[in-house]
């Protein structure tokens, strides 16, 4: 089984980043090095006062952010996922749509980084999502997902 290693939350929105952008072919642990080389983070994954100074990292004041924003910087996983699969609630508490989701698992499903615990996982959610009830289209595409995931953790 694969062990899932966790890496720091700049790290995590970089490779986030750079994946939005099309480019996938960076990896995590690559990513990690070539910041710690370039003086942008420490090797303990906190940005440098060098970064800070020089505009390389911006010290985020996230209680300047929208709540999707918000979400996005303590989630990074997410922060792909367009703005437009999100809502927020009276108590501003962001939610993320089947859609959304879906969106999500299919990044997920064809990454070949995803850990088996990330692909599990999303496969519970997909399953809540049924559970709470989809229509007969968004169900099969569940259905499919849940298919896609279960071949991809049979073969790791």
């Amino acid at each position: 089984m694969q062990k899932k290693i966790e890496y720091p939350v700049l790290v995590e929105q970089m490779h986030a980043y750079l994946i939005s952008r099309g480019i996938n072919n960076v990896s995590k642990l690559t990513l990690f090095n070539e910041m710690v080389k370039d003086g942008m983070i420490n090797k303990n994954g906190q940005p440098t006062k060098k970064a800070i100074e020089n505009g390389l990292i911006e010290a985020a004041d996230y209680n300047d952010l929208n709540p999707i924003q918000q979400f996005k910087a303590y989630y990074p996983q997410f922060s792909a996922v367009p703005d437009k699969f999100f809502q927020v609630d009276e108590q501003n508490n962001v939610l993320i749509g089947f859609k959304g989701f879906a969106w999500y698992a299919s990044r997920l499903i064809n990454d070949e980084n995803a850990s088996i615990q990330e692909l599990n996982a999303t496969k519970q959610i997909l399953a809540l999502y049924k559970q709470r009830g989809l229509t007969d289209q968004s169900e099969q595409q569940a259905n499919s997902l849940i298919e896609s995931i279960d071949r991809l953790s049979s073969a790791k």
